[in-house]
């Protein structure tokens, strides 16, 4: 009875814990580009009715200046840059603020220098005939297992990172999970 309990007592505290770390992400697809290359993206970003908890703040944000570049390090390693030169929010209410801001009352817009962050995709590994990729027994089937790590840097130190690995699609590829429409 006593394993059962700690056994619900674990699993509830893995959901929950879980849970709290679902974060909305803005993501590329996992595709790494060939070694030797150099992928240059720019542009501008426009999101309506973008909510921000902390500050209390809701509006329609501009990136102005997003810029991305990929550099192609081997067949399975890319280093990435993006970034954003500026940001402006076009405030449409308030709400309760969590910290104090730096914004006269009567103000209707914001904006400041946006974020850099360094992130790495790479590919873990491949199923071999004598052994698995990820615990399952060997299939024989090639199988591709993509990650992205993202590392968010703010005054020369670290302050936050991202993992995000595919175990969809290579649980697909060896036959663990039924493709769909199969």
């Amino acid at each position: 009875m006593r394993r059962l309990l700690f056994s619900l007592l674990l699993l509830t505290c893995c959901a929950v814990l879980g849970a709290g770390q679902q974060r909305p992400l803005i993501t590329e697809d996992v595709d790494i580009i060939p070694p030797g290359t150099i992928r240059i993206e720019a542009g501008i970003d426009f999101m309506q009715g973008a909510k921000y908890t902390v500050s209390g703040l809701r509006g329609d944000l501009t990136r102005v200046g997003v810029i991305g570049i990929n550099f192609g390090m081997g067949p399975n390693v890319e280093f990435q840059i993006d970034g954003v030169a500026q940001n402006y929010l076009s405030i449409n209410s308030r709400g309760p603020s969590a910290t104090p801001l730096d914004i006269l009352p009567g103000a209707n817009s914001t904006n400041d220098t946006g974020d850099f962050t360094l992130s790495a995709k790479f590919k873990l590994r491949n199923e071999t005939r004598r052994g698995p990729s990820l615990g399952f027994t060997p299939t024989n089937r090639k199988a591709d297992f993509w990650g992205v790590t993202i590392a968010r840097v703010k005054d020369g130190m670290l302050v936050e990172g991202w993992n995000c690995f595919d175990f969809l699609t290579c649980y697909q590829q060896l036959g663990v999970i039924a493709m769909p429409g199969a």
